[in-house]
C-alpha cells in the first residue's frame, strides 16, 4: 500500500495540489483523471521520485516495486526477445514464454522476436519498453497513455491483460472506454484536490457534476451575500452608531495580506521582534515591477502559494478585471502601476504593514477595497495618509507631526479632533471667538445654556437608548445566523461528497430558511437605523443651536 499524505506541489505561481491525501491499496486498479495541466503526470513523477514535493510525504513500503515505462530508448540486447526478457525477475530469467506471450499481444510476430530492436519504428520501440514493464510484474504498475502507438488489436489485448492484473495499477489515458474496462477505482484531480471513488469514470463524473451543482449554488449564495454586505457598507459606513457592524461586514468581504521590504533609518535603530515580518508600500515601489510581466503575473510572483483565481480576485479589487489583468506592466501609467503594487501587497504574508499615502491614484471603489483589506489585516498597521475617511475608520492611535513637534496621541482620530484639533483650525476658532460679534436677539446665560443642553442630552438618551439596544440585538441575531449558515454550507458539501441525497435536500431547505432570516434581519436593522438617525438628527440640531449660543 502506498500512502500520499498532505502533499502540495506548485510551479512558480501555479498551484497543482494543496494538501492532497489518498492511498493505493492492495489489488486496486486506479484510473487517474483530470484536465490537462492539472498535474496528472506531475503526480506520477512524484510517486516515482523523479520530481520533488513542496510539502507532505509519499510513503512506499520497503521492497515495494514500482514499474513505469521510461521515455528513453536504450536497448542492450541483440534481439527483441532477449530485450524483453531483461524485464524478468532474477529467478525467472529462463521463462521466455512469458515474454513471447506479452510481445505477441503487443503486435510482435514470431519473426520479429529475433530481429534487433533498433530495426523497428519508434512506435514499436515504445511497445517493447511497455512489454519489459509488463513482464517485470511490479507491485505497482504505472502507465501514462499506454495506448499511444498501439493498434486496435493490441489495445484490446492490453485491456484484457490489465483487467486481470493481480496487483496495483495507476493509469492515465485519454481513452475513457479503455480506462473503464480496467479500473476498480477512479482518482480525480479537481480544484487542486484529490477525490477517490470506487467505480469507473462515469460514476466519478456523476459525483463531480453533483459537487459542481452544490458548489455553484454555494457560490451564487456567497455572491448574493457579498452584494448585500457591500450595500450595507455603502449605506452605513458614515454612521458612527453602526461603525463596528460596518467594519465586521467589511472583514467578511476580504482577508487580504500585504507585501513588505526592509526599511533603513538614517540614524538610530529600528528593532524588530524576530516574529515580525514587515511590509511597506510607497510610491517608489513601482520601479521593482518587471515590464515584460502581466499584472496577473506580478500578483502571482508575490506569493507562489496563491492560486490563479485568487490572483484574479485581487486584480479585480485593484480595478483590473477580466482581460485587463493580462495587460503588460510596460503599457501601464504610473497610477496603474501603483495599483499593481497595492495588489502585490494584498497577496503576500506579513504581520506589520507600513503604508505611505496608499490611496494616491486610487478611485473610490479601489479605496474601499483597500480600506477593507487594511481593516481585515490581522497584524499591525502604520499608515501615512491625508485621507480622513481612512483615519476615522482605521486609526486607533496617532503619531502627530505638527509644526516643530511630534507626539503620540492615544485615541481615535475623532478623539484627537475633539480634544486637540489642528493648530491652524484652533487659531481660526480663537479669532472668531474674540471677534466680539454679538447676536442682536435674546441671549441665554451660560447657566441656562448648560441646563438646556443637559435636558436635551437626557431626552436624547431616553429616546435613543431603546433603539440602540434593539439594533444591538438584531446585530447579534445576524451574526448568529451567519455562523449557522456557514456551518450549513460546510455540511452540505460533506453530504455531497458522501452522496447523501436525503441529507442534501434537508440541508438545502435549512440554508434557504437561514438565508431568508438573515435578509429579514438586515431589513429590520436598516429600518431601525433610519429611525435612529432621524431622531438623532433632531437632537443634534438642538445641541448645535445651544453650542452656537454659547459661543456668541
Amino acid at each position: 500500500m502506498i500512502s500520499i499524505e498532505n502533499v502540495s506541489k506548485s510551479f512558480g505561481g501555479q498551484v497543482l495540489f494543496e494538501g492532497i491525501n489518498f492511498q493505493i491499496n492492495s489489488r486496486e486498479r486506479i484510473g487517474l483523471v483530470g484536465r490537462n495541466g492539472h498535474g496528472k503526470t506531475t503526480l506520477f513523477s512524484m510517486i516515482t521520485g523523479e520530481q520533488a514535493l513542496n510539502s507532505g510525504n509519499i510513503i512506499i513500503p520497503k521492497n515495494y516495486r514500482i514499474g513505469h515505462v521510461r521515455q528513453q530508448i536504450d536497448f542492450k540486447a541483440a534481439t527483441v526477445l532477449e530485450e524483453g526478457a531483461l524485464g524478468l525477475l532474477e529467478n525467472e530469467r529462463d521463462q521466455y514464454w512469458k515474454v513471447e506471450k506479452i510481445l505477441g499481444g503487443l503486435g510482435f510476430s514470431n519473426n520479429d522476436m529475433q530481429r534487433h530492436p533498433d530495426e523497428f519504428s519508434g512506435g514499436f520501440q515504445v511497445r517493447l519498453n511497455l512489454a519489459k514493464i509488463l513482464v517485470s510484474e511490479p507491485d505497482l504498475l504505472m502507465l501514462d497513455e499506454p495506448t499511444n502507438y498501439l493498434d486496435i488489436a493490441s489495445i484490446r489485448w492490453v485491456e484484457r491483460f490489465l483487467a486481470n492484473w493481480p496487483r496495483e495499477i495507476l493509469l492515465i489515458t485519454h481513452d475513457r472506454s479503455f480506462m473503464d474496462k480496467i479500473v476498480t477505482h477512479t482518482l480525480g484531480i479537481h480544484r487542486r484536490k484529490i477525490r477517490k471513488i470506487k467505480g469507473n469514470t462515469e460514476k466519478y463524473y456523476a459525483r463531480i457534476a453533483q459537487d459542481e451543482e452544490i458548489y455553484e449554488k454555494t457560490r451564487i449564495n456567497d455572491e448574493r451575500r457579498t452584494k448585500e454586505i457591500e450595500q450595507f457598507i455603502t449605506r452605513f459606513r458614515a454612521k458612527a452608531r453602526l461603525a463596528n457592524m460596518v467594519q465586521s461586514r467589511i472583514k467578511t468581504l476580504a482577508k487580504m495580506k500585504l507585501l513588505a521590504k526592509t526599511l533603513s533609518p538614517d540614524s538610530g535603530d529600528i528593532r524588530y521582534n524576530p516574529s515580525v515580518t514587515p511590509g511597506v508600500f510607497e510610491q517608489t515601489n513601482i520601479k521593482s515591477l518587471v515590464d515584460s510581466r502581466t499584472i496577473e503575473d506580478e500578483i502571482l510572483y508575490s506569493n507562489p502559494a496563491m492560486d490563479r483565481q485568487a490572483a484574479r480576485n485581487i486584480c479585480g479589487a485593484m480595478m483590473f478585471s477580466g482581460d485587463n489583468a493580462l495587460k503588460k506592466i510596460s503599457i501601464l501609467s504610473g497610477g496603474e502601476k501603483s495599483r499593481v503594487m497595492l495588489g502585490k501587497l494584498l497577496a503576500a504574508p506579513v504581520n506589520l504593514l507600513l503604508l505611505d499615502e496608499p490611496t494616491n491614484h486610487l478611485d473610490m471603489d479601489s479605496s474601499d477595497s483597500l480600506l477593507a483589506a487594511i481593516d481585515g489585516f490581522g497584524g499591525t498597521v502604520v499608515m501615512v495618509t491625508h485621507n480622513e475617511m481612512f483615519l476615522h475608520a482605521l486609526a486607533q492611535r496617532l503619531i502627530v507631526f505638527e509644526k516643530d513637534k511630534v507626539y503620540l496621541f492615544e485615541g481615535t482620530y475623532q478623539d484627537f479632533l475633539d480634544k486637540c484639533g489642528w493648530d491652524d483650525e484652533n487659531l481660526v476658532k480663537t479669532k472668531t471667538e474674540n471677534s466680539g460679534e454679538v447676536d442682536s436677539g435674546t441671549k441665554l446665560t451660560r447657566k441656562q445654556i448648560r441646563q438646556k443642553r443637559s435636558e436635551i442630552v437626557t431626552c436624547r438618551s431616553k429616546n435613543l437608548k431603546p433603539l440602540e439596544r434593539r439594533m444591538e440585538q438584531v446585530e447579534n441575531e445576524i451574526e448568529t445566523n451567519e455562523n449557522q449558515l456557514a456551518e450549513l454550507n460546510s455540511d452540505i458539501l460533506e453530504a455531497s461528497q458522501a452522496q447523501d441525497g436525503s441529507r442534501i435536500a434537508k440541508l438545502s431547505r435549512l440554508i434557504h430558511t437561514c438565508q431568508a432570516a438573515i435578509d429579514e434581519l438586515f431589513d429590520k436593522l436598516e429600518r431601525l437605523s433610519i429611525e435612529f438617525d432621524e431622531k438623532n438628527a433632531v437632537f443634534e440640531k438642538q445641541l448645535e443651536e445651544m453650542d452656537l449660543q454659547g459661543n456668541k
